[in-house]
């Protein structure tokens, strides 16, 4: 019929114009660029929603970590302390009295894990970080005791036999110091059966600053919170009666300001993995507050203000979070008349 039809002029003039509209149906090449921009902007878009998804997940997940590793040191330095004097009133030693103080402590220091008890300091501490050593009795016979009473790595600790010293009993020593990778961690120090030994608590604490409470004695409110320092130096300036050194160092021993410790401050700030913050960090930690801070002797204790841009680059951008506490001493240790 077309091959008919076409011998007719008007009827190829149709046709010629049925072959234009369809070479002419499909997209030309503006159309074709506009419709791969708004494509790549759809795609940039949901990239964007997807990358701020992920940020926002990341960000709640690290939060939640470092809540949960803050809580966790907070509550491990709390059952210790709960612990920290404790003897077990059924075999008490007559010398209680006179034993070695249920805490101690230093500025700015951090340890070794294999020396013994606080002894052999290091200077190098990560970011001005103190130690907190918590002493106490263990509870039942037998090597490892009927774990009524546990150390900071929760190990059961045995009762102390008759005979032996009183350093030979628990320990709960907290200290920071960074592992193999070079990141800091809080460890807790104890006397294992032959040796002494670590294990880490908590990872990503950038800072740890202890307060001690003291008054006129363990049993009485604390009147002043002095770091540990401080104490030191009230027990440097004691007048010690004796004629021997031996007489002496039980003298000072029994008059030591560590024994009048009612109850104690604690403070860190813990840093969480990932860098993923987007402001430019630039905050100062005070960690037992701004006036406190700016009473304090930096030199001494510079643990106690933390700058975020003092921190190496690489961990610059994380999370952080102050955590603070407060504990009382349950475990008060009787005087002697003077």
């Amino acid at each position: 019929m077309r091959d008919q039809c076409c011998l007719h002029p008007q009827c190829r003039t149709r046709h010629r114009r049925q072959d234009r509209t369809r070479v002419q149906s499909g997209f030309g090449l503006i159309e074709l660029l506009v419709a791969m921009a708004l494509s790549l902007l759809l795609v940039l878009a949901a990239s964007a929603v997807f990358i701020a998804c992920r940020t926002m997940y990341l960000t709640q997940d690290d939060s939640v970590r470092l809540q949960d590793t803050g809580r966790f040191a907070i509550e491990s330095i709390g059952r210790a302390v709960a612990q920290a004097g404790f003897v077990d009133a059924a075999v008490a030693h007559a010398d209680d009295a006179v034993s070695i103080a249920p805490i101690a402590g230093l500025d700015n220091r951090t340890l070794k894990s294999t020396s013994p008890a606080i002894q052999s300091p290091v200077a190098a501490a990560v970011n001005g970080s103190d130690v907190l050593a918590l002493h106490f009795a263990g509870a039942g016979d037998g090597a490892e005791g009927d774990s009524a009473i546990t150390n900071c790595a929760g190990f059961s600790v045995a009762r102390t036999g008759e005979g032996e010293a009183r350093a030979d009993r628990g320990w709960s020593i907290f200290y920071v110091a960074k592992d193999h990778t070079g990141e800091p961690e809080l460890y807790c120090k104890y006397r294992g059966k032959n040796a002494w030994a670590t294990a880490a608590i908590a990872r990503g604490v950038e800072s740890f600053q202890v307060l001690y409470g003291i008054g006129d004695s363990s049993d009485s409110l604390p009147t002043r919170f002095l770091n540990a320092s401080q104490i030191d130096g009230l027990d440097r300036a004691l007048s010690l009666s004796g004629t021997t050194n031996e007489a002496r160092s039980q003298d000072a021993n029994r008059q030591t300001h560590w024994k009048k410790i009612s109850q104690i401050k604690v403070a860190l700030v813990v840093r969480g993995t990932l860098p993923i913050r987007a402001d430019v960090p630039s905050r100062v930690w005070n960690l037992f507050g701004e006036r406190y801070a700016n009473a304090t002797d930096t030199q001494e204790d510079p643990g106690v203000r933390f700058d975020e841009r003092d921190v190496a680059p690489v961990t610059r951008n994380r999370l952080r979070k102050l955590f603070q506490a407060d504990f009382r001493l349950r475990n008060v240790t009787p005087e002697l008349p003077q």
